[in-house]
């Protein structure tokens, strides 16, 4: 029963993720997380915080140079507004969302996170369907409630591009492309029916978003992410479905855009436009000559967020990162994104001579998807698009170290407890 309700707890977690309106300041996911990692951190004593000690130091330092940046703009007398503060607050919510993820990996003995994604995957593939026929007019009443836009889905630029409910196309498509990247390690190493039936059905709902960053972000971390899968793990996938992805790819490329409407999507002119291109590369050009004119300083700790009087995004994580926060803060975001990605990449080492762990493999997929559609984006400063990957990484890495088969060693970083039989035999080696 204690086992079902903090699994419940998880869910709860998620559904506010996904639910609540974007406009409300105070999210409850907030105060989940932070009560979590709090009462692992005091009365349960999770040994799970130790695990992501180098994640969340990463994660803590991006927090105060944030401070840093924000405190230089009030003194320069740059106008300040309090949602320019908002920085540090978020970085403590990411810590949080983390451990949260590996607790309730700990203390919850699923085996896999397929019980969490795939009931997260159907909603959103169904609600993606139903908002796109506007069926018994879904879109009056969802749409208003996620974006300030109602008409998203009525024309304008966001024409015929579903945004769920995350009020936006390109999010919504990042999130539809974590769905497939999961499907796919069992597409590629499993005989599993709902992975066939689940692949083509996202596909066609990444497409309805119109999103290209999402699609090419997807593409790159399946392809390329799949073969770094397959080194890493000593695991060739089967031929058949590497064949009908070869192919499904060649025809994809080979048939012309426009075409696309005869599948379904209304808006085909929506992936041949690339004035939108253009358009973010003299913003990035922008950008970065301004801060090739400013000061040592501000190049290394950055100007400060200033959401008053300057445009909030960036459309590249990157350079949003140069200019508000510094190129320290640029190494920071790096230095965390490559740790996560080659830890996971060596947890499916360490069990390269056991179970093929599917959940880790497609963890590797989703952060590198994830590091990609970033350089057209500004998804990490999204609470709902990071708070999910967060949580899902502790939830992954901290469950893999937990299935280590055979005995092997436990994966660095974490000692688990001694009164923990799950995990007891991951500390000696064989």
């Amino acid at each position: 029963m204690r086992s079902f309700l903090i699994w419940c707890w998880g869910g709860i977690y998620l559904a506010s993720i996904f639910l609540v309106p974007p406009t409300l300041f105070y999210r409850p996911e907030y105060f989940m997380a932070l009560f979590t990692a709090a009462l692992a951190a005091t009365v349960v004593q999770s040994r799970v915080i130790g695990a992501f000690k180098v994640e969340a130091a990463l994660i803590i330092f991006l927090g105060i140079f944030g401070a840093i940046a924000v405190f230089q703009q009030s003194l320069a007398g740059k106008p300040f507004v309090a949602a320019d503060a908002m920085i540090i607050l978020r970085y403590g919510y990411y810590v949080a969302a983390l451990i949260m993820g590996g607790v309730i990996a700990e203390k919850v003995r699923l085996g896999s996170v397929r019980s969490y994604v795939l009931p997260m995957l159907v909603a959103c593939l169904a609600l993606s369907i139903l908002q796109y026929k506007n069926v018994f007019g879904l879109n009056k009443i969802v749409v208003p409630l996620y974006t300030v836009k109602g008409d998203l889905l009525i024309h304008g630029d966001y024409w015929r591009r579903v945004v769920g409910t995350y009020g936006n196309p390109n999010y919504w498509g990042l999130l539809l492309g974590f769905g497939f990247l999961f499907a796919v390690p069992g597409f590629l190493w499993g005989r599993r029916l709902w992975v066939v039936i689940l692949f083509p059905a996202v596909a066609y709902c990444l497409l309805l978003t119109g999103s290209r960053a999402a699609m090419v972000a997807t593409a790159v971390a399946m392809s390329v992410g799949a073969a770094i899968v397959s080194g890493a793990a000593r695991r060739s996938p089967r031929a058949l479905p590497m064949l009908i992805i070869f192919v499904g790819f060649i025809a994809l490329v080979g048939m012309k855009l426009s075409l696309l409407s005869s599948v379904g999507y209304e808006n085909p002119d929506r992936f041949t436009n690339v004035e939108s291109f253009y358009t973010r590369v003299k913003y990035w050009e922008g950008i970065l000559d301004n801060i090739m004119r400013s000061n040592g300083f501000q190049v290394l700790f950055g100007r400060g967020p200033m959401k008053e009087v300057a445009k909030p995004y960036g459309d590249n994580i990157l350079i949003l990162l140069l200019r508000d926060y510094g190129a320290i803060s640029v190494v920071l975001y790096l230095a965390l994104f490559t740790r996560m990605y080659f830890r996971s990449i060596q947890q499916l080492r360490h069990h390269e001579t056991g179970p093929f762990n599917q959940d880790i493999a497609a963890l590797s997929m989703v952060t590198l998807a994830y590091g990609i559609f970033d350089l057209s984006a500004d998804a990490w400063f999204n609470v709902r698009v990071a708070g999910l990957f967060l949580f899902f990484y502790g939830f992954i890495v901290v469950n893999a170290m937990g299935v280590s088969a055979n005995g092997r060693t436990a994966v660095p970083d974490y000692q688990p407890q001694a009164n923990a039989p799950r995990y007891a035999n991951l500390c000696s080696n064989t």
